[in-house]
């Protein structure tokens, strides 16, 4: 492992390194996942700043930093955001014909 992190001009120590953080940042992922999702189970149009609100203590208590923004993108990755409603514009459409001359 040495020789091919060498060529790739790392050492072996940071190559070990980044791979734990890797699997410790995808434990933690999986973690505000599965807390989003049984939120989302009982409040279904709950939005995500809302939801981040609401499990900030959860990520504290894990000692998970977690900003708003990375969580909106972890939402996006796993389908989860909510989509926008369209909506309904009425218009006022009032015709009148004139019928005298007077009446333009």
């Amino acid at each position: 492992m040495g020789n091919i992190c060498g060529l790739f001009g790392k050492s072996r120590q940071a190559f070990y390194k980044q791979k734990n953080i890797n699997h410790q940042s995808a434990l933690e992922m999986a973690i505000v996942l599965e807390k989003a999702v049984q939120i989302r189970a009982s409040q279904k149009q709950l939005g995500t700043k809302k939801l981040h609100r609401i499990l900030s203590q959860t990520l504290q208590h894990h000692k998970i930093k977690l900003g708003r923004d990375r969580f909106f993108n972890l939402l996006a990755e796993n389908g989860m955001l909510l989509r926008k409603r369209k909506r309904k514009k009425y218009r006022l459409l009032i015709l009148i014909i004139p019928s005298k001359s007077t009446q333009i």
